[in-house]
């Protein structure tokens, strides 16, 4: 009973001590549909603490006394996962700062890579420690953090660059501002968002479009070899959506008064196993 009072007073010690700290590796600041996604983070693992003293018997491995990393969410999140990739076997320990609430892991069933995922997170920060087997054993690791469902292997070729969000005021320029990626994924359009939104689309918006200002005026299309829909969604959860032009494949939506705010944009394909690519133009001019 005395060591474990020990323990229980050194844990408190710790966990007081590790939040005065600044993390040792890179901090994150995070809101939903956050760009891009994955986020990686690297750093080493491992420390001279061992988790279960601190955490219970269900945290393994040694760990530093400062987090390695902080996330601060600013908004809850529906979904997020975290998973670390190393050729080392790490450990993973979660805890959330106002409530200290705690997640653990060690391996994930397929790898000695550790994954978390998280239904319905709050707002707030997180200290994230990444641990080794062995004291003091320090190994080279990635952190992805993501908001998709998908397993890292596969998510981590999913979104490159900060491009794919884009913040704009009135006469914005150049006009058209042209954006690039790839149509599709997983989710049927039009049972997520309505039966005019149609075509497969991605599990989180293709892009984030940010209005500095209202606009009278704003004209988005999609141009693509492939059969293409488009999707917007406002801030208040509204959809606007466009399937074919005239004659053509390729669609477009010509908006008369828009709101500043945050708009999320997919753009959608017919073929749920592929994904071509497209560019979406964004214009003050219709063509």
């Amino acid at each position: 009973m005395r060591n474990f009072g020990a323990k229980l007073f050194l844990g408190i010690c710790l966990l007081g001590v590790a939040w005065a700290l600044a993390q040792r590796g890179q901090g994150v600041v995070l809101e939903p549909y956050f760009l891009p996604d994955p986020i990686v983070l690297s750093y080493k693992s491992g420390g001279a603490i061992r988790a279960s003293d601190i955490f219970g018997t269900d945290c393994e491995g040694f760990i530093s006394q400062s987090p390695d990393h902080i996330i601060d969410l600013r908004q809850p999140f529906d979904f997020l996962q975290l998973r670390v990739e190393s050729k080392s076997d790490t450990t993973l320990v979660v805890v959330h700062e106002s409530s200290q609430k705690l997640w653990c892991n060690d391996d994930d069933g397929e790898s000695f890579n550790p994954q978390l995922r998280f239904e319905g997170l709050s707002a707030g920060r997180y200290a994230v420690y990444v641990g080794s087997f062995k004291r003091e054993a320090q190994g080279d690791y990635q952190l992805f953090i993501s908001e998709f469902h998908s397993d890292a292997r596969d998510f981590r070729q999913v979104s490159e660059g900060e491009d794919r969000r884009v913040i704009i005021g009135d006469d914005f320029s150049p006009d058209p501002l042209m954006m690039n990626f790839f149509a599709g994924g997983p989710t049927v359009g039009s049972e997520r968002f309505g039966n005019d939104c149609r075509g497969y689309i991605g599990e989180k918006p293709d892009h984030i479009l940010e209005l500095k200002d209202s606009f009278s005026h704003l004209y988005l299309y999609v141009k693509s070899q492939a059969d293409t829909s488009l999707i917007v969604i406002n801030s208040e959860g509204q959809s606007f959506c466009s399937d074919n032009t005239g004659n053509s494949l390729n669609p477009a939506l010509n908006f008369t008064s828009l709101k500043a705010g945050s708009y999320q944009i997919y753009v959608g394909n017919f073929d749920a196993s592929e994904q071509p690519a497209y560019q979406l133009f964004i214009s003050q001019k219709t063509p």
